[in-house]
């Protein structure tokens, strides 16, 4: 059996992605990283809303990498010419229709308001789960190996502290007011139903997820016996995710929870992006593939990313028009990001 068939070409053979620095920074240490850097920040004047007006700096910084990186998702999907070609209905036509939807439909801006919320959850596991296998790939292992251990793990990890946590509630009640002013009577009664049945969802997702530790170290561990190759990235990535998902989700209020979660997924994603694209990037802006070159692209992506993501984080959320194109560009980002890992597999 052939265990390298889809190993990615463009990555080196030691186990990282790019390296100890760029993985231990952005990708395996970074759920641990972004945790520290809620708590340094915590109760100062970053995350005082009175200084910066209805806003903290804190709460502006993390919308701007929220809408950078959303937006720099088209690099992979309209800039990559060989994936745009691939799915050329999929990038205009579907959006089109959906936007058009949302706009003549209030029912389904909020059934599409609804399925955005929680594949938001999915979205954030299954980057995490492809980090995982990527590393599985690194470590010489069959690619197929495996893959359903992780994905379920990775769905626990970050499903099972928000809704056995006690930031449930506030997920429920953030929901109801998005859309207040849309379909009020069946939004609202969403706090109701998770109070009365929040204890029983947590006594759940602890059961869940103790007895899925078990499982997946018992089943790894049959998989060594039988030469299965630990991948020590693999390793530290799932235990950082998961104690740090753990301790945000559980112990902590939603508005510091939601940071710590969400801006080592942003992090993660801009250097996914910069490794996958960055010789599209490169092409579409003329520059030669020298230090030089490659530093000027770097430049461009994320200034770029971020002028782009600022802009549209000042840009207020007040009526449907608004919400559906916001709610667009988040399903597309999900759903082009999902598409298009299947799709690399022998590119990337």
């Amino acid at each position: 059996m052939e265990a390298h068939t889809n190993r990615p070409a463009l990555l080196p053979t030691t186990g990282y992605l790019k390296g100890p620095l760029f993985d231990g920074l952005l990708i395996i240490f970074s759920p641990l990283l972004g945790l520290l850097l809620a708590k340094a920040i915590a109760n100062t004047w970053i995350t005082d809303e009175v200084l910066h007006g209805t806003d903290s700096l804190a709460t502006i910084v993390l919308g701007t990498l929220l809408s950078g990186h959303l937006v720099i998702t088209f690099l992979r999907s309209h800039a990559n010419t060989t994936i745009f070609k691939a799915w050329p209905l999929r990038f205009t036509l579907v959006p089109l229709l959906l936007l058009v939807g949302m706009l003549t439909s209030t029912w389904f801006l909020v059934v599409v308001g609804i399925i955005t919320t929680f594949w938001d959850e999915w979205h954030s596991g299954a980057q995490t789960f492809g980090l995982c296998r990527l590393y599985e790939v690194r470590a010489g292992n069959d690619p197929t190996t495996g893959r359903r251990l992780d994905l379920w793990m990775n769905m626990v990890i970050w499903f099972g502290p928000l809704l056995g946590g006690v930031t449930l509630m506030d997920h429920a009640y953030g929901l109801g007011e998005d859309f207040a002013g849309i379909a009020p009577t069946l939004l609202y009664a969403i706090p109701v139903y998770a109070g009365l049945w929040q204890q029983v969802i947590t006594g759940l997702m602890l059961g869940i997820g103790l007895l899925s530790v078990v499982v997946y170290v018992a089943l790894t561990w049959r998989m060594i016996q039988r030469g299965h190759r630990v991948s020590l990235q693999k390793v530290a990535l799932l235990v950082t995710t998961g104690l740090v998902s753990l301790y945000a989700w559980g112990f902590n209020s939603f508005g510091e929870a939601f940071f710590i979660m969400n801006v080592f997924h942003y992090a993660q994603y801009f250097g996914i992006v910069w490794l996958t694209e960055r010789k599209t990037l490169m092409g579409r802006l003329h520059l030669p593939q020298t230090p030089i070159g490659t530093a000027a692209a770097l430049a461009a992506f994320l200034v770029g990313a971020l002028i782009i993501g600022f802009a549209l984080d000042r840009i207020p959320v007040t009526g449907s028009t608004s919400m559906a194109f916001f709610l667009l560009l988040s399903l597309v980002h999900f759903w082009y990001d999902g598409f298009i890992w299947s799709v690399r597999k022998k590119m990337v």
